[in-house]
């Protein structure tokens, strides 16, 4: 893959406040060209409050994805109409089309240290049709202070370290902090075995703890904090939650956390990654926070201004990260890192991160490959990322890539197989009960109990090794239902009546568990919602058919059990069967899922 850009060009748009509720605009071209104009909020607070609630908060939206995209891409054309207007549009279009004409980007850095209260907005959607800007690498979209000076690239030998800090304090919603550690450990484990990033964690999230590991002598280049932000409205100011030595919260400033990283002098970026909670009104919590960072020398900062998902951080990780790895400036790395999130089937997330720059160079890193690892590098550009002018391919080498969200391999091949199995082996069953519906029932019938415990077995493993854990629920539903009903015909096998209560149960466990699967699957644009739901109908009708075929032979015992038991076993046949197509079914989705994210590559 050839680069994409040569490099960029940066146009500022710098916005201060003006008098009647009204902000000055001075855009200033790479050519030394400049105009004036003025900006006026397209939205007022309370609207903004709405447009947060109805796209920025990811798991409790209301909306449908699409409804979510429609909404975003008209706020977004009202901002761009409210800040690229009149002379100010002039100097865009034609520093846009200068740029392109020597086959480089153009930055579009905003400037709102004299507007302050005008981060709330989320710039990052931007959008002039057909295209949010910020999705292209041809046009980043960064937020920048005024500060003294800017910093120079650190010449640095890979591996990246990456300090990780996970925070759940007593009193705010708790995270599960394995999976957190899981889940950034999984974005970069492609990189981690490449030799390229070494990932360690702080073993306590307090600030006392984080003094201590900043004082040791090994450089930290990242610090990837994960969990909660919040708004101090005495101090007008965003704070994140550390822990105290105790666990409770500990509210910690930016200019504090700023004081305590700024001998740090390794530390090129840090990430503040919001979980659930994060923003629920127009104000977002870690913009004052990242710019506290920004003064303190940090010379790049990414915040989430909205709440996101583990499939898009994971997926936004793992692609801004091996940018950087290459070398590439954290704007260039940012936009391929969005795109990694539509990837991974959440759209509406990409204008989540938001990049705050000191001014100057984007370049963080100038990359040295260390001489370990470097064979199981190869050529850079694999996977979206372009390697930079002048550097040399094999300095910034990374694996190819298979997939921007979710690795392939054993996390998808398996529930794949054990899906299969587990429906190949209820085909088998169902054919068996259906042979003892017009033959000899007791000895079939007792093959079927055998088979059907191995196919309840391989369904259980199936939920248990599906993607992102959203099956363990399943698994235990099942185990519970195998383990009840094989009880009961067991201690009640004797008489045929009384071992349909066995059946009866395995018949209301199948009905919880599809009610469950379409409860578990309602998030449609997760990214295998549609392979975790495809059971569903399916499974309830089973159950009803195993009731219902039990419910008649409890009901008639008489003249009738001859007719009844064949009606019995049918049911149960089709039971079987209804089984075997809802797991076949998702089966087969899941590899589409699986084919989607990876853009078409087998395993």
């Amino acid at each position: 893959m050839s680069p994409a850009v040569r490099g960029y060009d940066d146009l500022e748009l710098r916005v201060d406040r003006d008098t009647g509720g009204a902000y000055a605009v001075v855009a200033t071209a790479p050519d030394g060209r400049s105009a004036r104009g003025s900006f006026t909020s397209p939205v007022t607070d309370d609207e903004l409050d709405d447009f947060v609630l109805r796209v920025g908060l990811a798991r409790r939206r209301r909306s449908g994805p699409d409804d979510r995209m429609g909404a975003m891409e008209a706020f977004g054309s009202s901002l761009f109409d409210a800040l690229i207007r009149d002379e100010v549009s002039t100097v865009y279009h034609s520093a846009r089309a200068a740029a392109s004409g020597r086959d480089r980007g153009l930055r579009i850095t905003l400037r709102l240290s004299g507007a302050p209260e005008l981060m709330r907005l989320p710039w990052e959607l931007l959008y002039q049709r057909p295209r949010f800007l910020a999705q292209s690498i041809q046009t980043p979209v960064v937020r920048t202070l005024d500060v003294d000076s800017a910093l120079r690239p650190q010449t640095i030998t890979l591996p990246l370290r990456i300090l990780g800090v996970v925070s759940s304090p007593t009193g705010f919603t708790e995270l599960d902090a394995d999976a957190e550690r899981h889940n950034l450990q999984r974005a970069l484990q492609r990189l981690i075995d490449a030799g390229l990033v070494e990932l360690s964690w702080l073993d306590r999230p307090t600030l006392g703890e984080l003094a201590r590991r900043v004082a040791e002598s090994d450089d930290i280049h990242v610090l990837h904090y994960i969990g909660h932000g919040a708004y101090d409205e005495e101090t007008e100011s965003g704070i994140v939650i550390l822990e105290s030595p105790l666990g409770r919260a500990h509210d910690v400033t930016g200019q504090q956390l700023g004081a305590m990283l700024q001998d740090e002098l390794s530390l090129r970026l840090v990430i503040l990654n919001a979980c659930e909670g994060a923003r629920s009104s127009r104000i977002d919590p870690f913009s004052g926070v990242a710019t506290s960072l920004v003064e303190f020398d940090i010379p790049a900062v990414v915040a989430m201004q909205f709440e996101i998902t583990d499939d898009a951080a994971i997926a936004f990780s793992d692609s801004l990260y091996t940018g950087l790895a290459q070398g590439m400036p954290i704007d260039a790395a940012i936009a391929p890192a969005r795109r990694a999130i539509v990837g991974a089937m959440r759209e509406a997330e990409f204008a989540t991160p938001v990049l705050y720059l000191r001014s100057g160079d984007a370049v963080l890193f100038d990359v040295a490959a260390s001489d370990e690892g470097s064979g199981q590098r190869e050529e850079a550009g694999e996977g979206g990322h372009a390697p930079l002018p002048g550097r040399s391919k094999d300095a910034t080498a990374v694996p190819p890539r298979t997939g921007s969200a979710v690795s392939p391999g054993p996390h998808v091949s398996a529930p794949i197989a054990t899906a299969w199995i587990g429906a190949g082996m209820f085909t088998l069953v169902g054919a068996i009960m259906l042979v003892a519906a017009f033959g000899t029932l007791v000895e079939l019938a007792s093959t079927a109990i055998i088979i059907r415990s191995l196919a309840v077995i391989a369904l259980v493993v199936h939920y248990l090794t599906r993607p992102n854990r959203d099956g363990i629920v399943g698994a235990i539903l099942y185990v519970a239902g195998l383990v009840l009903s094989v009880s009961l015909e067991s201690i009640l096998g004797w008489n045929l009546a009384l071992a349909g209560w066995g059946r009866i149960a395995w018949g209301v466990v199948l009905v919880v568990i599809g009610g469950w699967l379409i409860w578990a699957g309602r998030d449609k644009d997760a990214q295998f919602a549609g392979s975790l739901r495809a059971p569903a109908i399916w499974v309830i009708a089973a159950g009803a058919a195993d009731l219902l075929a039990q419910s008649l032979t409890l009901a008639f015992t008489t003249s009738w059990i001859a007719a009844v038991v064949w009606l019995s076993f049918f049911l149960a046949c089709i039971s079987m069967f209804a089984i075997a197509a809802g797991y076949a079914i998702s089966a087969r989705r899941l590899a589409r899922e699986r084919s989607t994210i990876t853009g078409g590559l087998d395993e």
